[in-house]
């Protein structure tokens, strides 16, 4: 069996468990930008080349590896590509905006997925530090990762 795991730095930083403590006999690939949403990955970007500078695309990798589960595991980053969930990341975005791009995409993803017989799963995010302020607060978008909304998505 293939699995794919998809998402953000979260995904990339466990990349090596991921692959490592798979069950025997599955063969697992991990696709994921430091800092990115899933806009960005549906539509396909380069990854600056402080993050590695490779081509990063949802549906090339589902093409290529063919999984049979594909994993979408986002924690809320706005995105960092020209085609990102929000793109003015440091201005003051609603969360609101941010949960309907995710939907969006990831509903695209997923029915990709699908269509090319992959079962789809979406994890949920991990919490937010609740001591970290949230949104626009004194000038500075703080950003929405964690946030409930993602999950009850």
């Amino acid at each position: 069996m293939a699995v794919l795991v998809v998402g953000d730095s979260l995904v990339a930083a466990a990349s090596a468990d991921v692959t490592g403590l798979s069950p025997a006999g599955t063969r697992t690939a991990t696709l994921a930008g430091i800092g990115a949403s899933p806009c960005d990955l549906w539509a396909g970007y380069r990854a600056t080349p402080t993050f590695g500078g490779e081509f990063l695309s949802f549906r090339a990798t589902v093409r290529s590896e063919r999984p049979k589960a594909v994993v979408l595991a986002f924690t809320g980053n706005p995105g960092l590509s020209a085609k990102a969930c929000i793109t003015n990341a440091t201005g003051a975005y609603r969360l609101s905006d941010l949960v309907s791009a995710y939907r969006t995409a990831l509903s695209a993803m997923g029915t990709y997925a699908e269509s090319m017989g992959a079962r789809v799963f979406l994890s949920a995010t991990p919490a937010r530090n609740p001591s970290v302020s949230e949104g626009w607060v004194d000038g500075s978008q703080h950003g929405y990762n964690g946030d409930p909304a993602f999950n009850s998505m």
